[in-house]
């Protein structure tokens, strides 16, 4: 029966031959994996939730989804081909998300190339005839899932210093599962 259905429908972690589930981010070196943990703990340790794995701390520039295997070059392309410069970028604003029971840490302001960037790959994949999740842009790194935080945990998460971060060209990330959870991959 879920044969029939679009690969949206299938759910997020359902594995389907010959297709992988892919997004464009930036993916943190790390000494900026490091400051990025540092609020992960801070964050856990103020709200609780399911933290972030270290391994797994990225910013998504653009999600696309379960696409065919075959179009994982094409795509990895599409963001090495746009013209890049460093995006310096400090994270220094810790927030959540109600609906969806997230906790992030994002910049209270956003560089305008880094806007400019995000809708320059939303057009080559457009161009290209790739479907996407088109909401709007909004940086930001995950902190905590599942997670009911207060007004009290962003108290607590004051002290903690911004994370600098130099956005360097914006990788295909691979997400999957394996016996720890999710696993996301940068692919070359």
């Amino acid at each position: 029966m879920s044969e029939n259905l679009p690969a949206r429908k299938l759910g997020r972690n359902v594995a389907v031959a010959g297709k992988s589930r892919v997004f464009h981010a930036f993916w943190p070196d790390d000494a900026v994996r490091a400051g990025l943990q540092r609020w992960v703990d801070g964050a856990h340790a103020a709200a609780g939730g399911n933290a972030t794995q270290p391994r797994n701390l990225h910013m998504t520039l653009c999600f696309i989804g379960q696409v065919a295997d075959a179009q994982l070059p094409m795509l990895s392309a599409l963001a090495a081909e746009l013209p890049w410069q460093p995006i310096e970028l400090l994270l220094d604003r810790a927030g959540w998300w109600k609906h969806n029971r997230v906790a992030w840490l994002g910049c209270s302001s956003l560089p305008a190339a880094l806007a400019q960037s995000a809708r320059a790959l939303r057009q080559r994949l457009l161009e290209n005839e790739v479907d996407f999740d088109d909401k709007p842009f909004v940086p930001h790194v995950t902190l905590l899932r599942e997670v009911r935080p207060s007004q009290a945990w962003l108290e607590a998460l004051k002290p903690l210093a911004p994370v600098r971060w130099t956005l360097q060209r914006p990788v295909l990330v691979l997400a999957g599962r394996d016996e720890q959870g999710a696993c996301y991959q940068p692919l070359p």
